[in-house]
């Protein structure tokens, strides 16, 4: 776990990058407190910066149900205001469970962070209908 520049612990680190809100999720399991500093720590900077979202999973091991929700709130939020969402480093359990669920068709899924702003940058560039 992290510390916030408070000293209190969250679960969620937002680290400095000038294209994308990035934040690392940094616990093996997500529960209700995790799910909050989640969204608590992201959701301010949705508004405030609109700019794409990076979520790196790379500590996340397990995602029960109201992880996906809070990750659909994000998810929400960033479409709102015309943005993208992109998990990063998501672990094999994981990326099961986004597969079974079939939650890999609405979140973006992508190897690493280089990776995510490589479709973000192709996505910007594309021709709109």
């Amino acid at each position: 776990m992290s510390a916030s520049p408070s000293g209190s612990h969250q679960a969620t680190t937002i680290v400095p990058h000038d294209e994308v809100v990035l934040a690392v999720v940094g616990i093996k399991l997500m529960d209700d407190r995790s799910c909050k500093d989640l969204s608590d720590a992201v959701l301010p900077l949705i508004e405030q910066r609109r700019q794409p979202v990076v979520l790196d999973l790379s500590q996340v091991q397990y995602l029960p149900s109201i992880a996906i929700g809070a990750l659909a709130t994000i998810l929400k939020e960033v479409k709102r205001l015309d943005q993208r969402l992109v998990l990063i480093h998501v672990h094999p359990t994981v990326r099961q469970v986004f597969a079974i669920t079939k939650m890999d068709r609405i979140f973006e899924l992508a190897e690493t962070l280089e990776a995510a702003l490589t479709r973000i940058h192709a996505a910007a560039e594309a021709p709109h209908p």
